[in-house]
């Protein structure tokens, strides 16, 4: 199992899956499980050092594998054929703060574009990367800002972070300050050394973007070969033991492509494939009242992709993110018909709340929808008092779980 924190906050000792907030209440004995979790031990194994204890001698192997199955299946822990004998679990606990019932001290997880450098010129990019792309230069800076507030996670996005001189120190010193990695590549440049390196960090998934069909894909992304290479990149991953997960950008030009797209990728050994919407952001928008799908042309797609997510359940899983709706479905999501309306609050949706994004010139955004709604800079003004700023978030943090509103910007 791959390296994982949780923090003990707000809700008492409950461990947060900031991809679906959910949450799981952990019990003492539950605690003693994560523990003695390291990512090379066995089930029997495990048991063994959870039953030196005192407190729980009389609990089986059988106790110790129901908690972890129970984990597993809430997607708090993930069982890996990456074997790693220094992955110790690690136990935080914060000070709760009564009353403030749906507020993190710190976001469970820092969705991050340290560069927009990218070797592709992709027609969709929401963030306008490609060859003269800007790139960062206090990366360290900001990964320690991430870590002092308390994050868990650090999702790398580009631009390309392959293609960082410096991508691999990046990841170790995340690392070393405790934050869970992954990050979001185009494929181009994964391959046995890639991947060898790879196997050096504590990354144990991470996304490859793939938008349609070889000639639809090459065309999009404007270079022929890449196709072939994302896909064999995600063949070398899972063969490898990561957990790959396949996002897809969907458009008019491609999403007749989505059935044959989903038995490609799950051939090739991908975990799980996202399909998304293109949104009129960055490079999209020139080319949105074209290729953009509406909201009639996204329904008809429906019914395969309820059909795929139940002939692939249990090898594979297939999400599709539908844009919000008039009674709204989640603050980040982004409908096509209704510019400058993003949503109703759902209640749990994680921007403000679980979740933020960052830009390359430190630019605090809800997310890579709403990247020109910055909040605040963190070389201007630290990370954690950005994130506890109240009165900044106030338009998209919802006032607690229960809460509504509609977002206007």
């Amino acid at each position: 199992m791959p390296k994982a924190r949780f923090r003990g906050e707000f809700f008492g000792a409950d461990g947060y899956q900031p991809l679906n907030d959910r949450r799981t209440r952990l019990s003492k004995f539950d605690v003693a499980v994560l523990r003695a979790i390291d990512g090379a031990r066995t089930i029997d194994e495990i048991s063994q050092v959870v039953s030196s204890e005192p407190e729980f001698s009389e609990r089986s192997a059988d106790d110790v594998r129901a908690v972890a199955d129970r984990l597993v299946r809430t997607q708090l822990l993930r069982w890996s054929k990456i074997r790693k004998a220094d992955r110790q679990i690690e136990i935080e606990n914060h000070e709760s703060q009564p009353g403030a019932t749906d507020r993190l001290s710190a976001p469970i997880n820092v969705l991050w574009e340290p560069s927009l450098h990218c070797n592709l010129h992709c027609a969709f990019c929401y963030n306008a990367s490609g060859p003269s792309g800007e790139r960062g230069n206090q990366k360290l800076e900001a990964i320690r800002q991430f870590a002092d507030s308390g994050a868990l996670q650090l999702t790398i996005i580009g631009g390309e972070p392959m293609m960082m001189p410096d991508f691999y120190d990046m990841v170790h010193y995340a690392e070393e300050l405790g934050m869970g990695t992954e990050f979001v590549t185009n494929g181009w440049f994964l391959d046995e050394k890639s991947i060898e390196r790879l196997s050096e960090t504590e990354i144990s998934q991470l996304v490859v973007s793939i938008d349609g069909l070889e000639e639809t894909h090459d065309r999009l992304r404007g270079k022929k070969g890449t196709f072939k290479r994302a896909i064999r990149g995600v063949k070398l991953l899972s063969d490898a033991g990561y957990e790959v997960n396949v996002t897809a950008c969907l458009q008019r030009c491609n999403v007749a492509e989505i059935e044959p797209l989903i038995d490609i990728v799950a051939e090739a050994g991908a975990a799980r494939i996202k399909l998304r919407p293109m949104v009129a952001e960055g490079r999209a928008q020139s080319i949105f009242d074209q290729d953009g799908l509406t909201m009639a042309e996204i329904e008809r797609y429906q019914p395969l992709i309820r059909r795929k997510k139940e002939e692939y359940r249990g090898r594979m899983s297939v999400a599709h993110r539908m844009p919000a709706t008039e009674i709204g479905l989640c603050a980040c999501d982004y409908n096509p018909e209704r510019p400058g309306v993003i949503a109703q609050f759902k209640g749990t949706c994680g921007i403000g709340r679980l979740q933020c994004y960052v830009r390359v010139d430190g630019g605090v955004t809800p997310n890579s929808t709403l990247r020109d709604h910055v909040l605040g800079n963190i070389f201007e003004r630290p990370f954690k008092q950005i994130w506890q700023d109240e009165a900044a978030w106030a338009p998209v943090r919802p006032p607690n779980r229960a809460g509504d509103g509609t977002l206007n910007f």
